[in-house]
């Protein structure tokens, strides 16, 4: 599936029986944000396989924030997704994030580990 409704580009980079694997680019939300809104992921997802005649109904197994661009595990029915969510909860999946930035950093390598506050106008509250 490379098109969606609406002439969005939609890459899938795996798929089974039971998942897909999709490459959500930066900007656009995996689940919607209202319900009347069709242009997150998901909704697209299950647009486009209506529209091929597909008995098929994506779930996101997590999330990426909506200006994080990266691959989101889709299951193939609420079954599935349930599996895939425990073995995220469990930790069986291994994540990994790649940033860019600008600027120097003095140390070649290591850890960054600290909360992210969201900037104004945002509520001052505290992220992992």
């Amino acid at each position: 599936m490379d098109k969606a409704p609406g002439k969005r580009n939609i890459r899938i980079v795996y798929e089974d029986q039971n998942i897909l694997i999709v490459n959500k680019p930066s900007g656009r939300l995996v689940v919607p944000a209202r319900p009347d809104d069709k242009s997150d992921l998901t909704s697209i997802l299950n647009l486009t396989f209506q529209a091929g005649g597909l008995n098929i109904k994506a779930h996101p197994c997590h999330r990426l924030d909506r200006e994080t661009s990266g691959l989101v595990i889709f299951a193939k029915g609420k079954k599935i997704q349930k599996i895939m969510m425990q073995q995220f909860h469990e930790r069986q999946v291994k994540k990994a994030y790649i940033a860019f930035i600008q600027g120097y950093l003095k140390e070649k390598s290591g850890m960054l580990k600290s909360y992210i506050e969201k900037p104004w106008p945002y509520p001052r509250r505290r992220g992992r």
